[in-house]
């Protein structure tokens, strides 16, 4: 075992709590030991009982506590960075041309849209500010330790993002002016909007009150761009994930097949520049890595992208949403999906997909179910779910002509 393994296994051991025990057991260890080498070893010559009662119903409430603690911070953890209250939000910016479908608005802005049957978006690149580094604004600055302290529960990792300063579009195409931001500047703006620094204060009290949303290029957030992904099987199911507790938004809620930021890692040329190519390798590496499903990197797949939008709930941040059909069954792509769900099993030091269980809906099951900015519910049966989630349904129905909206 190498030094940096052993660490993270100590890391994911030790805690306050065991080190708390580790120290009574010592000492407690010690005195039998040397009781034993002398013969005076009873019970009653090491322990007064009440006290040795005492100090174990201690370290027993207190693992019960550390326990709790634990479960309900993952249960709220999302509440407390994002608002759940969207009626309220929607209000807030209302003067914002947000989506209505089935009577509700959903706090989502489109920014440019195409049909299914419409040629794909020629989308274009602007390396004006390739090279410029995204600045936090002062006060986010001075209250990053806190409002990383929001992610507490989540399993997060940084890394280069992309942000886009900028989205231009004359008739089918579609510009994209970007620069640099790294993911965790994006967790302690777009992530924690309604979470309480010490002021009482929120990052949406202090850069996006309302009516008006500031748009791309005068917002002060780190915005780094995102996407939702719909992959429809050889049988027309559609691939929804069931998202893990540990994830820095969405906690237990059903996502769309793929939900991911554009990683630099991927979508970068060698000379650190955004290109089309790369944003194709991006959406394809990002398939391959949550649902375990192989894509020739030659297929376009960026000709599935029909939608430009800014969702709200996180200030305004940016994303894309496409739609892609395979030729694979649904045999292959549960064998492939659960053989990956195993093998991430035996590591569990990285977290590599959303979530290890699935639900496959299709087109028909879209269009005869009820879409709210929280939840989705088929056949009386409820599922939560983000409100862009359910916007990017709202917005593939609408792509595929199946809802006038």
């Amino acid at each position: 075992m190498t030094k940096e393994k052993f660490y993270r296994v100590l890391k994911n051991i030790i805690n306050p709590t065991v080190i708390k025990v580790i120290i009574f057991l010592v000492p407690v260890v010690l005195l039998i030991v040397f009781k034993a080498i002398d013969n005076s070893l009873s019970f009653e010559n090491i322990f007064d009982v009440q006290t040795f009662v005492a100090i174990i119903i201690a370290f027993i409430c207190e693992i019960i506590a550390y326990s709790i603690e634990n479960v309900i911070g993952r249960v709220c953890e999302d509440a407390t960075k994002l608002t759940t209250d969207y009626n309220t939000l929607i209000k807030k910016y209302s003067r914002m041309q947000m989506i209505d479908y089935q009577g509700k608005k959903f706090p989502v802005e489109q920014l440019v849209f195409r049909y299914y049957d419409q040629p794909p978006f020629d989308i274009v690149i602007d390396h004006s500010h390739s090279s410029k580094n995204y600045q936090l604004p002062t006060q986010v600055a001075t209250n990053s330790d806190c409002l990383m302290q929001a992610h507490k529960f989540s399993v997060v990792y940084n890394s280069m993002s992309i942000r886009l300063d900028d989205l231009r579009t004359n008739g089918n195409k579609v510009e994209l002016l970007y620069s640099r931001t790294y993911y965790y500047d994006s967790l302690i703006t777009n992530r924690v909007m309604d979470y309480k620094l010490n002021n009482g204060k929120t990052i949406r009290d202090i850069y996006e009150p309302g009516p008006f949303l500031n748009s791309l290029k005068d917002s002060k957030l780190s915005n780094h761009l995102g996407f939702n992904g719909f992959i429809e099987l050889q049988n027309g199911k559609i691939i929804f994930v069931e998202r893990d507790n540990d994830l820095s938004i969405g906690k237990r809620t059903l996502g769309c097949s793929v939900s991911a930021s554009l990683k630099s890692a991927y979508a970068l040329e060698d000379d650190r520049t955004l290109s089309v190519n790369g944003l194709n390798k991006a959406i394809i590496e990002e398939i391959k890595k949550e649902l375990n499903i192989d894509i020739d990197n030659n297929i376009e797949i960026t000709k599935g992208i029909f939608g430009f939008c800014r969702d709200l709930l996180e200030g305004g941040k940016p994303q894309f949403i496409f739609y892609w059909k395979t030729n694979l069954s649904e045999e292959e792509f549960r064998y492939n999906f659960e053989q990956e769900v195993e093998n991430l099993k035996k590591d569990k030091h990285f977290k590599n997909m959303d979530g290890s269980k699935f639900l496959l809906l299709t087109i028909d099951d879209l269009e005869h179910c009820t879409i709210q900015p929280d939840k989705m519910i088929i056949n009386e049966k409820n599922y939560k779910m983000m409100p862009f989630t359910s916007a990017s349904i709202v917005f593939l129905l609408k792509y595929l002509r199946k809802e006038n909206l």
